[in-house]
């Protein structure tokens, strides 16, 4: 199908570019690499997470993890908790929240008990359920953790956060060192690693202007990469061109 019926194949991401491209008998000529895009004026440095706060009793000025994920083990929830455990001890007022969907049916609530398990109370952290504010959930945040195991062709909550200045510590799977800057918009660290997940939040929170910065980072690189809008005339760009050879 992709070498005889397909003109081109639109990937979001380098690393399923380099895997296409190293199949046997696939024409490369054929792939166009076309980062998935983001709305940067729905999520923005200007949209208002307190609301989130007071939600869910959050304190104005407590420094807050947020995950966004579906209920998959593939997502690294349980890497998520664990780092938690250990960053209580380093951020002793540390919050986190997670949105998350349920997929399978007593996922949410087989997830809720394990975190419960290991001692993370609600007093430390919440759980959203399904939301379609997810801007305001990532507002809300000072640090995004992106703990996944796998996967990853592309990330749609990585270029959320990135878009709303937010710095993100994200494992090295997948796109994610693609779209996350090691050092300069967040940290990338080992997946399965809490421990590692752990020290990169802590680092950020520990030092708000090194958050700030690369924040700020982040969103002037969606600006620039991953603008929506962008994406778009650029998708237009592919079509009109296979138009034009008539094949």
């Amino acid at each position: 199908m992709h070498n005889s019926l397909t003109g081109r194949l639109i990937v979001p991401s380098r690393v399923i570019y380099d895997r296409m491209s190293n199949l046997p008998g696939f024409s490369p000529g054929k792939i166009v690499l076309l980062p998935d895009g983001v709305d940067i004026e729905r999520f923005s440095p200007a949209v208002d997470g307190s609301t989130i706060r007071a939600e869910f009793n959050i304190p104005f000025d407590a420094p807050l993890v947020a995950m966004v994920a579906r209920l998959e083990r593939v997502k690294g929830h349980e890497v998520f908790f664990q780092a938690l455990v250990t960053l209580r001890k380093a951020v002793p007022n540390v919050r986190g929240l997670c949105a998350c969907d349920e997929r399978t049916p007593g996922e949410y609530d087989k997830a809720v008990r394990r975190a419960r398990e290991l001692g993370l109370g609600e007093e430390l952290l919440s759980f959203t359920g399904m939301r379609n504010d997810v801007e305001k959930i990532v507002a809300a945040a000072n640090v995004i953790a992106l703990p996944s195991l796998g996967s990853e062709g592309s990330s749609r909550v990585a270029l959320e956060a990135a878009a709303s200045a937010r710095p993100i510590v994200a494992s090295s799977v997948g796109c994610l060192p693609e779209v996350v800057v090691d050092g300069k918009t967040g940290l990338i660290v080992p997946p399965g690693d809490a421990p590692a997940l752990a020290a990169g939040l802590a680092g950020i929170l520990q030092a708000p202007t090194l958050a700030r910065e690369m924040g700020c980072a982040a969103r002037a690189r969606a600006e620039e990469l991953y603008d929506e809008r962008k994406m778009a005339e650029k998708l237009e760009q592919v079509y009109r061109g296979q138009t034009e050879r008539g094949s």
